[in-house]
């Protein structure tokens, strides 16, 4: 086996065995930045805004409202100078 074989099977083992502990300390930091700042990522979300069609949803849903029909209807019914800066999904 070559030294560059042997390289490679080694990061795999190590990967191989780390990987779980990077899963489960990742996990961990995630939970704890949760708990630290729930309550503003909750008021954050919540927060409403006005989509580009006219309709105000809040910034949790927008991903989801962007692609329902009464989105995509409005859209098309708004004059082409409003389309310019606007994502369509």
């Amino acid at each position: 086996m070559s030294d560059t074989e042997k390289r490679i099977q080694y990061k795999k083992e190590w990967y191989n065995n780390k990987s779980d502990e990077w899963k489960l300390e990742l996990s961990n930091k995630k939970k704890k930045y949760y708990l630290d700042n729930r309550e503003r990522l909750h008021e954050n979300g919540k927060e409403k805004i006005t989509c580009a069609c006219g309709a105000e949803v809040s910034k949790w849903s927008m991903i989801r409202h962007i692609k329902t029909e009464k989105h995509k209807k409005n859209m098309i019914s708004l004059p082409n100078e409003n389309k310019d800066d606007i994502i369509l999904i």
